[in-house]
Formats: structure tokens, C-alpha cells, sequence
């Protein structure tokens, strides 16, 4: 939303109204007569939008009796709705207009019909040469928004006006590369095509004051990607998402971890220090569990980071029977 002398601009979609950021690049040295305001705000592809305008109690309506708004997207042809100083005094509050819809003249019904906004997908294509059928190329990606003060007198004959039968219905969705010079433009305003209408009859005449009175208030809206408003800076950048961390279980032998645990550190010296003395203890319990007990006499000492292999106790300690020593026993066997 964006007021300025009593003219509030809102960019509604999705029933939602768009925030409007300020380029932080940009110095704001003065509201001068006709500097023209711009704005950014974020346009998401294939939503549906309209703009709301609203007279407030602060407008000056200076010496005319009518207040005209123009519309024009990417710098195409212009569309206007007009405020009635007589209806505005009379409501006693601020008077609102919406801008729903262009009218233009759709050949193949032979008929007028509503043209609706929304925020369509800009190709781009490599061209060696820059796209000549756009006029206005470098206001591709502006809504513009003008408000004139104006004198109002009634017609004695009302009269019908003729739309154009280009310009308002047909937008540009394809662009080359060198066309745009390096704008950072990746949308454009599409219509969709609404109900048929009738033509608009006017049964009033305006003439522009002269003077300081003739001066226009001018509203420029860029509307651009996400990531584009992120690079400019007019939004801030999402934040990269925190790594995951496991939920360690508590040290041993008062070592400290890392993680979710009250000796967590921010230090990365220190965490390096805990890591290698809880990989070191990892290390001795692993070597542990797998070597076996070496065993001599009564005592078994463990001897860590050697392994030996079984020997058989029959290989090494034989058994042999000595040979007896003595005088020989004679033993007679005969029946005397």
C-alpha cells in the first residue's frame, strides 16, 4: 500500500493485499511536484490481481471537480476510471474505486469484453537481434498509476466510446535476452479473457486545468520475482537451514560430547578436541570386546594390540615314559 497526498494504491491478489517495498539503493530527497513514486512488490506467477485507488480526506481537489486515473501496464495503451468530487463529498468517507478489468474489442465474438490481470510467465528467447515489436521496452515490468485533476461538464448528447481493438487484450509474453539489456524482468501482465461487455458512454466532457493545478501525482509499482527482490534487497534472503544434529548420549569417564548436550561448545577447536578423545575411548572399548586374555601361571594380564594364536598344549608338552633302572627279576613259571 502506498499513500501519498491523499492517494492510497493497494496491488490486491488472492484477497490478499501486497506489501510494497522501497529499493534501499534509492535516496528519498524530497516529494517534489512531479517526481514519481516507485515501489516494489512480488509477483507470483499465473495469480489473478487488480488495484484499488482511494480518495481520502486528504486529497486536494484544487480548482477541478474530477479526479482521472490511468492505468497502463509495461507501458501499453492507458485505460481510465474517473472520480465524481460530488459523489466523494457526499459519502463522508474515503471513496474507493477498483480496477478490475481493461475493455477491448475481441474480434472472434465481434464483441467488447472484460480483460482481467494477472501476473504471467515472461520467456525469454536468444535472439541475435533485439525485439522490435515493443515499443516500450524498458518499462516492461512497471504498473503505472497516474491521477489528473480535471473540470468536469455534462454533455448534452451522451457519447460512446470506441476501445481499441489492440493493445489491451494482447500483452507480451516473449522477449529476447538482448532486448532487455540485462533488466531483471521474468514476468508480464497477461488478461484473461472475462464476460462480453458494452461499450462505456460518457455523458460528460473534462478539460485539464492549467498551471500548477495541472500537475499529475504518478505511481510506478515494479513487479518482480522473489529471488529477484532478494538480490536488490528489498526483502531479505531466506535463511539457510540449520544442519541436523543426532542426539549423542552421555560421555563416559567424564569426556566431554557434541551435540544436544549441556558441554556443547561453539568453539571449533574444541569440539575437534571432543571428538578425537570420544573417538579415541570408541577405540580402546572396540579393542577390548575383540582381543582375547593372555594367561601365565596364576595371574592373567591382559596384553592389548597383540593377537596370538592358540597353540595345542599336546604339541608342545609330549609325555614320555622313562626307562626303570635296577636288577632284573627272574620269575619261574613252571608247575615244581
Amino acid at each position: 500500500m502506498a499513500l501519498v497526498q491523499g492517494v492510497k494504491i493497494e496491488v490486491i491478489s488472492e484477497n490478499c493485499t501486497l506489501p510494497f517495498y522501497q529499493d534501499p539503493d534509492m535516496v528519498d530527497d524530497g516529494i517534489g511536484i512531479n517526481k514519481k513514486r516507485s515501489f516494489y512488490i512480488e509477483a507470483i506467477t499465473n495469480a489473478k490481481f487488480y488495484l484499488q485507488v482511494t480518495l481520502t480526506e486528504d486529497f486536494e481537489w484544487l480548482s477541478g471537480n474530477c479526479a482521472t486515473v490511468y492505468l497502463s501496464f509495461d507501458g501499453g495503451r492507458k485505460q481510465a476510471w474517473n472520480f465524481d468530487k460530488r459523489v466523494w463529498a457526499a459519502s463522508r468517507k474515503p471513496s474507493a474505486k477498483k480496477l478490475t478489468h481493461f475493455v477491448h474489442y475481441d474480434p472472434e465474438i465481434k464483441m467488447y469484453r472484460e480483460a482481467h490481470f494477472s501476473f504471467g510467465h515472461l520467456e525469454l528467447q536468444e535472439l541475435n537481434e533485439a525485439d522490435g515489436t515493443l515499443a516500450h521496452i524498458d518499462q516492461l515490468g512497471t504498473i503505472r498509476v497516474e491521477i489528473e485533476r480535471r473540470k468536469m461538464f455534462p454533455r448534452l448528447h451522451p457519447k460512446v466510446y470506441r476501445h481499441h481493438k489492440d493493445g489491451s487484450g494482447e500483452r507480451v509474453s516473449t522477449v529476447s535476452e538482448k532486448a532487455l539489456k540485462g533488466k531483471a524482468v521474468t514476468n508480464t501482465v497477461s488478461m484473461i479473457a472475462g464476460k462480453p461487455t458494452n461499450r462505456h458512454t460518457s455523458t460528460h466532457y473534462y478539460e485539464s486545468l492549467a498551471g500548477a493545478d495541472s500537475h499529475r501525482i504518478c505511481f510506478e509499482i515494479l513487479y518482480r520475482s522473489k529471488h529477484v527482490l532478494q538480490m536488490l534487497g528489498c526483502i531479505p534472503k531466506t535463511p539457510s537451514p540449520e544442519p541436523f544434529s543426532e542426539v549423542t548420549a552421555p560421555s563416559e569417564q567424564g569426556l566431554p560430547t557434541v551435540g544436544n548436550t549441556p558441554t556443547d561448545t561453539t568453539d571449533p577447536d574444541q569440539e575437534i578436541r571432543d571428538l578425537r578423545a570420544r573417538l579415541a575411548l570408541l577405540e580402546r572399548k572396540s579393542n577390548a570386546k575383540s582381543e582375547p586374555l593372555d594367561t601365565y601361571g596364576d595371574s592373567s594380564i591382559p596384553v592389548r594390540g597383540v593377537k596370538r594364536e592358540q597353540v595345542d598344549v599336546r604339541e608342545v608338552w609330549e609325555v614320555k615314559r622313562p626307562k626303570a633302572s635296577g636288577p632284573i627279576e627272574t620269575v619261574d613259571l613252571t608247575d615244581d
